[in-house]
């Protein structure tokens, strides 16, 4: 095999499709990593524009919706792959001569992947078809009509032993490699899935800035990916330490993925040494300061993460970088998250998903200890890490008022400031989530929306808690929870322009400590943003003691 393209779809950071690159480039295979379209393009839709979101809710491309006051936001967003863009992919690809082009695909894009690759075959008839991901793993016998090869489970060392032996499969013989499964016509040969790997270490760092393209906006463009912009976004370029969960909730395709390998390890960690290379790559040969550490779980393992935040803040921390890790009530302990801090974690979230113990631990099997959650909660801000995120799952149809309830209640507990990430659920139907029968109830989409505005308002800060129970428990705004909405929608406007102001502030008085102290720039008093929360308050209080009268009779 002398040149291989890869392939992965609305997701330029895909790290399994970059791991199996790395594995083919280390093979010495010329491979070429192809994003086709970004994660995010213009993913923003007003909640009103109701034909829009039909359109986007009816693309076969499945997606998570994001929930904001007004606007939904889609990820990954469907902008259909142009004509033009088709054009300069087929040109690029018989211009390289390529012997493989691998397609990486989750369940979210099976229907993309089986298009392109019918259009592949007219395009580059030479050219062996690939497919690996997730989604071959679970279903390698819904991919091999489609493709000629399918890796089923970690492809680093099937597409190793695939390179080694391509003279024989371009011969026409039949080939048993451990993870692949071969089609020739009607005959199919299958392997089983290989073992876990658990040498972690062995395995060569994923393909990143070397033969890295993008096909977008009408161009493919091999610089764009490097760019200082591209390279900022957290779904672009993630470090893993690991790989697995110990956990299985049902939403999730761990909750698979733990049956196809029985008494197999669930979770695997990378050695903290080999994880620095990596990084000291990212920051030496691409300039990255923050690195994403996309993990399930980074803030576990107790000796693992004293280990590793000794080495990053002595390594890292005097050149200026920090990083974003995940934590978790039940493995993260004060002094992890302690050590974490003074490494240089700026950025982290806990997944809630929901603080109802009957859905956590009826419908989603989690673990759910609430006292926990809010303990990490004050230890996060004792800490002081700056940009807190806690995840959500909404629009659950399975969910009665109670359960909501439950979760607004866990949620006034925690200690700010933090971000709600209010995370559409997408019931996928390889997961267990899927196997429940239908509820018995019907889907309150007024009851849902006023919990939403209530789950996010918790993350401004300057808002009284006692004026968001006030709110929940008012009968007016829970029959019409479009006013709680454009309150939400004004005060989180205000919110926004005060935290803008505040990094005004601190970048002014960076700059201006340069020259002289510090202490010549007074600090920015608070009041006028009192005042405009005041003043919003106000308002609403009018609105909901005057104005609505009517209608509440």
């Amino acid at each position: 095999m002398q040149r291989a393209a890869i392939l992965a779809f609305y997701n330029p950071g895909n790290i399994g499709a970059r791991y199996a690159a790395a594995a083919l480039d280390a093979a010495g295979v010329e491979t070429h990593f192809i994003a086709v379209k970004q994660f995010y393009t213009d993913p923003w839709v007003r909640r009103d524009d109701l034909e829009t979101i039909r359109r986007v809710e009816a693309d076969p491309l499945k997606k998570v919706r994001f929930t904001f006051p007004g606007w939904y936001a889609y990820a990954p967003y469907p902008m259909p792959i142009t004509e033009t863009e088709k054009s300069l992919l087929a040109e690029f690809l018989r211009s390289r001569q390529f012997d493989v082009i691998g397609l990486s695909l989750y369940t979210v894009n099976f229907d993309l992947a089986r298009d392109m690759t019918l259009w592949l075959r007219r395009e580059v008839p030479s050219a062996t078809i690939l497919w690996g991901g997730i989604h071959p793993t679970l279903k390698p016998e819904e991919c091999i009509p489609y493709a000629d090869i399918v890796c089923v489970g970690e492809g680093e060392r099937p597409l190793a032993a695939l390179a080694r032996q391509w003279d024989a499969w371009r011969r026409g013989d039949d080939l048993r490699i451990e993870g692949l499964w071969f089609r020739r016509g009607d005959t199919i040969i299958e392997s089983p899935r290989p073992p876990l790997m658990t040498d972690l270490d062995s395995l060569p760092m994923p393909f990143y800035g070397k033969r890295d393209w993008l096909l977008d906006n009408d161009a493919l463009d091999d610089r764009w990916l490097l760019d200082a912009e591209h390279l900022s976004r957290g779904t672009n370029l993630v470090v893993l330490t690991e790989r697995g969960c110990p956990y299985a909730c049902t939403f999730c395709v761990y909750s698979v993925l733990h049956g196809l390998y029985p008494g197999q390890p669930r979770f695997r960690r990378r050695s903290v040494e080999n994880v620095l290379a990596e990084v000291e790559d990212r920051v030496g040969r691409l300039g990255l300061r923050h690195i994403i550490f996309h993990d399930e779980i980074l803030g576990m393992q107790k000796e693992w993460v004293r280990e590793f935040a000794a080495k990053f803040k002595e390594r890292f921390r005097p050149l200026g970088v920090t990083f974003t890790g995940y934590v978790h009530p039940l493995t993260t302990d004060e002094e992890s998250l302690r050590l974490l801090a003074e490494a240089g974690l700026t950025r982290t979230g806990i997944g809630l998903q929901s603080g109802s113990e009957y859905t956590a631990r009826t419908l989603y099997r989690r673990h759910h200890n609430p006292e926990k959650t809010v303990q990490l909660s004050r230890w996060l801000q004792k800490y002081k890490i700056p940009d807190i995120q806690i995840d959500l799952l909404v629009d659950n149809p399975y969910e009665r008022e109670e359960h909501l309830r439950e979760t607004l209640d866990l949620l006034l507990q925690l200690e700010p400031p933090f971000n709600v990430a209010c995370i559409g659920l997408v019931i996928y139907k390889e997961c267990k989530l899927s196997e429940l029968p239908p509820p018995d109830f019907p889907y309150d989409e007024k009851m849902h929306l006023f919990y939403k505005m209530l789950f996010f308002l918790n993350g401004i800060a300057d808002l009284d808690r006692k004026t968001i129970r006030a709110w929940s428990e008012d009968r007016y705004l829970r029959e019409h929870p479009e006013r709680l909405e454009e309150i939400a929608i004004a005060l989180w406007d205000i919110y926004r322009r005060k935290k803008k102001a505040e990094q005004d502030w601190e970048a002014l008085r960076a700059a201006q400590g340069c020259l002289q102290p510090a202490t010549a720039i007074p600090s920015p008093s608070a009041s006028p943003v009192r005042h405009l929360l005041r003043r919003i308050k106000r308002t609403a209080k009018r609105f909901l003691e005057g104005g609505p009268r009517e209608e509440r009779k």
